[in-house]
Formats: structure tokens, sequence, C-alpha cells
């Protein structure tokens, strides 16, 4: 409306008085194109709590002698301003064992949950903390030379893995609210089963649990 004022009073200009209200409005230039490019946009939107990951894991159990690979999934909430809360899984390939003539497979489907310390330096960052992990085992035995299945047994009354430790896990953004991630862990496991063959013993859960683990992740808003 401005700019068809101006323009239909345009040639009044001389005769009207620059302290009225038309003349001052005559007399005030439109903002140029180069003006309204130079005008800051408004603030991007702050990223959410809430992101995901997924990407490649390797677990490896000392005492058992095994390294489970797999894929892992991993969802972790920043409320507060420096700390993460994590929830993770990971869905790992069998390992196969063999024992005086029988072959079995082990597996383990781990739970962790984990509360991260975390420091932010422009795109990177770098979160570290404690780590409770509940997994749940599995020993099958499958063929044997003899003619009946040998049963695998367990030296306790569960099939429950705990352990206790920390991680480290180093994230590198990508473009806007992808990033990638490297991530390690150690954890002590605190009860897990031992399994055995005719009292023969086979494969021990306990000790040392290690785990590397590298993908990409999202953050929503």
């Amino acid at each position: 409306i401005q700019a068809i004022l101006r323009a239909t009073l345009s040639e009044a200009r001389a005769t009207l008085d620059p302290r009225s209200a038309v003349g001052r409005l005559v007399s005030e230039s439109p903002p140029t194109i180069a003006a309204l490019a130079a005008a800051p946009s408004p603030p991007a939107p702050p990223p959410g709590p809430l992101s995901l990951q997924a990407g490649y894991q390797a677990l490896s159990l000392s005492e058992a002698g095994i390294v489970l690979q797999g894929a892992a999934l991993n969802a972790t909430y920043s409320q507060w301003r420096r700390f993460d809360l994590s929830l993770g899984t990971a869905f790992l390939a069998s390992a196969h064992l063999s024992s005086g003539g029988v072959d079995v497979v082990a597996s383990l489907l781990p739970v962790l949950l984990g509360v991260r310390a975390r420091w932010a330096k422009q795109r990177v960052e770098l979160a570290v903390g404690p780590v409770a992990e509940v997994g749940v085992t599995s020993v099958t035995s499958i063929n044997s030379s003899a003619s009946q299945p040998v049963p695998v047994r367990s030296g306790t009354t569960h099939d429950i893995l705990l352990a206790l430790g920390g991680d480290a896990e180093l994230r590198l953004r990508i473009t806007g609210p992808a990033w990638g991630y490297l991530r390690a862990g150690a954890l002590g496991v605190l009860d897990g089963p031992r399994y055995d063959i005719e009292g023969v013993p086979i494969l021990d859960m306990s000790g040392l649990e290690l785990s590397l683990s590298a993908g990409v992740g999202l953050r929503f808003p």
C-alpha cells in the first residue's frame, strides 16, 4: 500500500509539506532488494531431545573366547543440558563351538541402559558414562556323533547375563540432524551362565565383555 501511495504522490512531492504525514510517507525510500536479502533469517529450531542410532557392533566374551557380530540399535534422550539417557540392544549372530564331537550354537541378546555425561564443541561430541546390561543367553547342540542328541546344561538356574561397566561414544555431525558415531565399551559380567556337556565345560559367559560399535544417528526435532 505504501508503494502505491508513493507512486501516486510522487508527482506532487514538491507541493507537499515534508513535516506532514503524507510528506513523510512520500519522502521515505522503499526498502531495496539488497536490504531485504541482508535481513537476518529466523534462527533454526533447536534439536529435539530424542535421537536414534543404528550400526554395526562386535561383542567379545573373554572367558568364552567368542566374538559375536550384528546390528546395534540405540535410543538416546538428551533432556538435560549435559547428560544423556540411553537404551539399546543388539541383534547378534550366533557363534558355533565344538567340543567332544558335539557342535553347539551360542547366542546372546543384550539390553543396555546407560547414563552419559556429554561434552560438545562445534561438530564433535563426546559422551562417557556407566552402563548396565541384562542379556538373555542360549546354547543348544546342533549335531552329535552319538545316536542321541547330547543335552547342553547350564551351571546356573537361569540363562541370564548381568554386567556392569562403562562406555564412551564419539559423535561427528554430518549434516543437519544426521551424525556418525563410534562407541567402545567394557563391562564386567557379575553373573553369567556356564554351560557343559555331560559334565565337561564348553562355554563360560562370565569374565570381561568388550564391545565396539559404529554407525549413524538421527536427531528428531
